[in-house]
Formats: C-alpha cells, structure tokens, sequence
C-alpha cells in the first residue's frame, strides 16, 4: 500500500482513453443529477470525517454511506445496501460464482427506477 504514495515520475496513467470518456461522462452525470461535485469537500478517510472505530463489519459499511451521504447532502434513503460472498443472486435464477482462481470483486451497483442497490462482497468489509 505504501507504494502507491510513492512518486514515480515514470509511471503511466493506468486509464484508457476510451475508459477516461466512461469516467469523465459519468461523473458530468453524477454532477448535473446528483450533487454538485465542485461544491463537494474532499472526503478522506479520517476521523476529521469518520469518528468511529471500524470492525469490519456490516453496520460499519452502513454508517459510511449515512456519513458520505450527510457530509455531501445527498439521501441514501433510497439507497439498499446488501452485502455478498463470493457470488452474487441477481434473482430469477441468475446467479455468478467466481471460480477459485480468480480474484473476484470488490462490489456492484445496481440502479432503475425503483432505487439503487450498492453490493459490497464481504471480504471487503476490511479494507
């Protein structure tokens, strides 16, 4: 982790021209819908912003979104948390497993006319 703080003059930028498009649309989208980003503060994960002792668990993934969707005035109340391990039920018989070697996901978000749904797989509840 300490190495990506590290400068490193001779890096690449790891991003896609086609990938900095997705990135740059969405989050115009997210500016013009959402919340105004330029009015934003910069969240950082201190106790300036969170003052809680985190477990790892559920509960703490649930005060994070509460805390961001406070600090940026947005309502979460519409926003379903669930959480997975290893394999994800979309419902209707689908259902995706990784195989075990590969690294599988940190999460999904799932979004329609009825709500958004941010998974998180457990494993990531750590970090």
């Amino acid at each position: 982790m300490l190495s990506f703080w590290k400068k490193n003059t001779s890096a690449k930028c790891p991003v896609t021209p086609e990938d900095k498009e997705w990135i740059d649309g969405n989050l115009q989208w997210l500016d013009r819908n959402v919340v105004a980003l330029a009015e934003q503060p910069t969240v950082l994960p201190t106790k300036e912003f969170f003052s809680r002792k985190f477990t790892s668990t559920e509960d703490d993934a649930h005060y994070v979104l509460e805390r961001v969707g406070e600090i940026c005035g947005i309502n979460v109340s519409m926003i379903q948390l669930d959480f997975f391990h290893d394999q994800i039920d979309f419902g209707n018989g689908l259902l995706t497993t990784r195989e075990k070697h590969e690294s599988g996901v940190a999460g999904s978000y799932l979004g329609d006319d009825e709500g958004e749904a941010i998974m998180i797989e457990r494993d990531q509840l750590k970090d």
